[in-house]
């Protein structure tokens, strides 16, 4: 489950991956790998990725970007969407780059996020997802049309909901004009501001203080 509204342990194998994923490479000519993780349902608007990944291959086409979309459809509308989000990719002729990997265990994600440069967020929920904090905490890039993230800054990369074009363009001039960097800043905020034994710490200091 990805929802968090307190506050979430960070693992120490979530940590930014050395190097990025260039193995210290200054060429932009490198694979680039995208990430999606979440429950497969509407609400999560995930044709928006679809649509900006098949910008990306069309304008890149001597570049080698992947699409990983991480997460089970629950419910029999969920697997209606899943099927209506292979077809789509099919007919615009980029599925062989788009991975649908199914469900992965809360503790092999760390693996996950290792092997790729950035999430790609686009959730209408409208609540702090955990694994935007994870992504964080293990150096990704994070792209997120939700509102949800707005006092982060530029922690975070914002982009309108449903604007695949935008988002194209961001992970464009982000992650394809040179070798991706690791959001260090992602993981100290993470660590600062969401650690669970730090909340629990500012709420024994809170009734130290106030009783």
């Amino acid at each position: 489950m990805y929802e968090l509204r307190t506050g979430t342990n960070i693992p120490a194998r979530l940590r930014p991956r050395a190097n990025s994923l260039a193995g210290g490479r200054t060429t932009n000519i490198l694979p680039v790998r995208l990430l999606w993780a979440g429950r497969i349902s509407l609400v999560k608007d995930l044709e928006t990725v679809i649509l900006a990944f098949q910008e990306l291959m069309e304008r890149h086409q001597d570049q080698e970007i992947w699409l990983d979309i991480v997460g089970d459809a629950i419910t029999v509308q969920d697997e209606e969407y899943r099927q209506t989000l292979l077809d789509l990719a099919v007919k615009l002729n980029i599925s062989h780059r788009v991975q649908f990997l199914g469900g992965v265990f809360h503790d092999k994600m760390p693996e996950v996020y290792a092997a790729h440069h950035a999430l790609i967020h686009t959730s209408r929920t409208g609540s702090i997802d955990k694994v935007v904090l994870e992504a964080l905490a293990s150096g990704l890039t994070v792209l997120t049309s939700s509102a949800a993230y707005d006092k982060f800054g530029d922690l975070v990369l914002h982009f309108p909901p449903n604007k695949a074009k935008e988002l194209a363009w961001m992970i464009e001039r982000r992650l394809l004009s040179g070798v991706p960097e690791v959001n260090y800043a992602g993981r100290e905020y993470v660590e600062c501001h969401h650690n669970l034994n730090n909340v629990i710490g500012k709420i024994i200091n809170y009734f130290q203080t106030n009783l």
